[in-house]
């Protein structure tokens, strides 16, 4: 998304946590007008103790200025905490954005994703921007408030000297960043100019790694030395400029800095020697500048501040700007007796080669499509649930066009069992129930359990159906996880079941359990099996089709 649409999308999330930034709003104005007091109250401890000599009045204001101080700490621990609490939230709905976003991406944009981006981004980009946006905020709202109380005290006790600060101000927003290592615009090129040739030098190392016969049988290792060590001299040279520079500014920063200072002390004595300035007035005026250093050094962070925010919500939109499918489909029920219709469906496996569907499957039939190419067969899957779009040609499910389904009817017709292991949740049960856990009663879930046969290896479990697995999938074996599986797809209890790879592949398969219990759950549904060879036992399979090579080709059973 462009920038304003970031700014946008950033200030909607905000406007969502007003009400928390409200409730910090209010220690940090007390914090502000604190800072504006203490002025005043170092003023009253020079009268007590070098003019009027009163240890009373001394004691008295000691202990406004403790009590002043207590306050001041405690409304900045509960600031920052209502802060926090913000950024807690922030955080919290835009990673909700991008999760939501992360699910309802297109079945193709999951292989081609960076996931290491993703990772990066999620993690690091979300916290930065909330981080540094809840900061930006905090200093625009305390340190420009205390900035405001502290010149309103300056003006107060002497309007001269106040016109000075005013004036010297801007100077200040200038330099602060300079002193305190922020680079500058020049700097900035600079880094990237010698960024790119540090590139272009490692680019010329792998291009030797690559070409180091050819380099030593034409003895080209003096030449390819020669060009390395320019590109080093280069790099270095490019570095000590920068080096030097930054050197310079910041010395003659510091230098303007000091004749600041020494401008403004000079002009407090002279008035001091004029008796237009009184000892307590002067150290009251000196307090009111020392505590502007910090509002100034914190407001003069704001430009890199909002350079952060800025970068981080660039790479957040690249999540953000992905396509998705929809993500509020309202599940309107169809009734389905599971016949299936492809009618001159066209697709392109890997290698571009296109394979032509005309399938009618009746409710009820066994059908089985077999490819050796495991890449074909979860395209195949992945069309059959509406996830990939087929180059031409429709797909009915009892007479109901595809487009005509919404999402989440259509794949609520499916269930999907695999021979390899799928680990969606960290405990039995909710393998069993992924999806439904919320509705599904523990009554049902055992019923399930005893039926496939997850009951008896559960039994043995320390927590039964509750019990934790490995996400590996290790600490459970390939038969109990394929049960699992089975038992998954029984209990949505769809009319339309795509088996992939798991059929007897030997004739003496047939008696085990895993085979018996997937027999079971196939009565009376609309079964879908792709495999990766023509199986030996064919009992209750209907019909078998070969794709391959471009085909899809009836193989005759008889």
């Amino acid at each position: 998304m462009p920038q304003k649409q970031n700014v946008k999308y950033l200030a909607r999330k905000m406007t969502a946590c007003k009400h928390l930034l409200l409730l910090a709003l209010l220690p940090l104005l007390v914090i502000a007008v604190i800072l504006a007091l203490l002025p005043f109250q170092f003023q009253h401890v020079l009268q007590a103790v070098y003019l009027k000599q009163d240890d009373s009045l001394a004691q008295k204001t000691m202990l406004t200025i403790m009590l002043l101080v207590i306050i001041y700490f405690f409304s900045s621990f509960v600031g920052q905490y209502w802060i926090r609490k913000t950024e807690y939230q922030l955080s919290l709905d835009i990673y909700n954005d991008l999760f939501n976003k992360l699910l309802y991406l297109p079945t193709w944009q999951y292989a081609s994703l960076d996931k290491h981006l993703v990772m990066e981004t999620t993690l690091s980009c979300t916290r930065e921007v909330a981080r540094a946006t809840l900061h930006v905020i905090t200093v625009l709202m305390r340190d420009a408030l205390a900035l405001f109380g502290l010149i309103v005290c300056l003006a107060y006790l002497n309007k001269e000297f106040v016109l000075l600060v005013c004036i010297l101000i801007p100077f200040a927003f200038l330099i602060i960043p300079i002193i305190t290592g922020q680079q500058s615009r020049k700097n900035g090129a600079w880094s990237q100019a010698i960024g790119n040739q540090t590139a272009k030098l490692a680019d010329q190392l792998q291009y030797i790694f690559e070409n180091f016969r050819h380099i030593r049988l034409f003895g080209g290792q003096q030449q390819e030395y020669r060009q390395l060590a320019d590109m080093a001299q280069s790099i270095m040279k490019g570095n000590n400029q920068q080096d030097n520079y930054k050197a310079f500014v910041r010395s003659l920063c510091l230098l303007l800095l000091f004749l600041i200072i020494m401008a403004i002390t000079y002009l407090m004595l002279q008035q001091m020697l004029e008796h237009a300035l009184t000892l307590d007035q002067a150290g009251a005026l000196l307090t009111a500048i020392l505590l502007l250093i910090t509002p100034l050094r914190r407001l003069s962070e704001v430009p890199r501040l909002l350079q952060q925010v800025r970068d981080s919500l660039k790479q957040l939109a690249i999540l953000l700007d992905l396509p998705s499918t929809s993500i509020r489909d309202t599940e309107k029920q169809i009734q389905i007796r599971g016949k299936l219709v492809l009618e001159d469906i066209n697709i392109f496996d890997q290698r571009k080669t296109p394979y032509l569907f005309n399938l009618t499957v009746e409710a009820g039939e066994t059908i089985v499509l077999v490819a050796d190419d495991n890449a074909l067969r979860m395209l195949i899957i992945d069309v059959l649930l509406g996830f990939h779009s087929p180059a031409t040609g429709k797909i009915k499910l009892d007479d109901h066009p595809y487009p005509e389904i919404e999402a989440t009817a259509l794949l609520a017709q499916f269930a999907v069992i695999s021979r390899a292991p799928v680990i969606l949740s960290d405990r039995v049960a909710g393998n069993i129930a992924y999806g439904c856990t919320e509705c599904t009663h523990e009554a049902s879930m055992t019923k399930i359990a005893q039926t496939t046969g997850v009951s008896e290896f559960v039994r043995e479990m320390p927590e039964g159906l509750q019990t934790r697995v490995d996400k590996s999938g290790a600490s459970l074996t390939a038969k109990q996880w394929q049960l699992i599986a089975i038992a998954r797809a029984l209990l949505k209890n769809a009319p339309l079941l795509i088996i992939d790879d798991l059929w007897p592949r030997q004739p003496a398969d047939v008696s085990g359990d895993v085979f018996k219990t997937l027999k079971h759950t196939m009565r009376e549904r609309t079964n879908i099996l792709l495999l990766q060879a023509v199986p030996e036992y064919r009992e209750g399979i209907d019909r078998i089709y070969i794709v391959k090579n471009g085909a899809v080709t009836a193989l005759n059973q008889d």
